[in-house]
């Protein structure tokens, strides 16, 4: 596997619970805002790196790629909103990034794709 390819999985897989633990846990918190940071940190990297992943589906680019674009709108969107004190937008914002994370993960989950293949075989 590819380092590219491994340092997007990882960070997306450790993002999924990290980010389900955020949703359940107490807010404004120290630990929601360390939690946060590398939450942030994990979700810039894997839609960061999801650019060097082209022509596993085809050559160039797919929708999942605009959906990296809008996953970095929405955490810089949720962190100007809570340092800005909109904590409902910053809550839809973060929402919203975790929702994609974890529709993206399905979509890559099917059987066909890379990673399905991996899970099923």
């Amino acid at each position: 596997m590819p380092p590219v390819i491994a340092l997007h999985m990882t960070a997306a897989l450790l993002a999924v619970p990290l980010g389900g633990w955020m949703l359940l846990r107490a807010k404004g918190t120290a630990a929601h805002r360390l939690a946060g940071r590398v939450y942030v940190a994990l979700m810039l990297t894997t839609a960061i790196t999801s650019f060097w992943i082209t022509g596993i589906a085809g050559e160039g680019f797919s929708f999942l790629h605009l959906l990296a674009l809008a996953a970095i709108w929405g955490l810089v969107a949720g962190i100007i909103h809570a340092r800005a004190g909109r904590i409902p937008r910053h809550r839809r914002a973060m929402l919203s990034v975790y929702a994609s994370l974890i529709l993206t993960l399905g979509w890559a989950a099917m059987p066909g794709r890379s990673f399905g293949n991996m899970l099923w075989g």
